[in-house]
């Protein structure tokens, strides 16, 4: 299953962010484990890829270095079209407390 994500990236200020998202996998699902992707968003902000199913660190650089963002989760679950603020709220990732 994959997932679209798809928005536009705003500043604080409501002007449209030019600025590169990296994903990352960081658990085994669909994709292969610390292979990592690059979006550059467009001049109005505007962004749209797809994620396989699995754990995936998001980061976003909006001028010389990368912010963590959060990490989520993708699965069968999630809807199939979300904006990254839906993903990083809704989808976020719980690690599994080991006893």
């Amino acid at each position: 299953m994959t997932t679209r994500v798809q928005g536009n990236l705003i500043t604080p200020l409501g002007v449209g962010m030019i600025a590169t998202i990296r994903i990352t996998a960081v658990s085994n699902g669909s994709s292969l484990l610390c292979s990592e992707a690059k979006v550059v968003t467009g001049d109005d902000g505007s962004y749209d890829f797809t994620l396989q199913d699995g754990v995936f660190d998001i980061e976003i650089k909006g001028d010389d270095e990368y912010c963590l963002n959060g990490t989520v989760e993708t699965d069968v679950s999630t809807v199939p079209i979300v904006s990254l603020t839906e993903l990083l709220t809704t989808y976020k990732y719980v690690a599994p407390v080991v006893v």
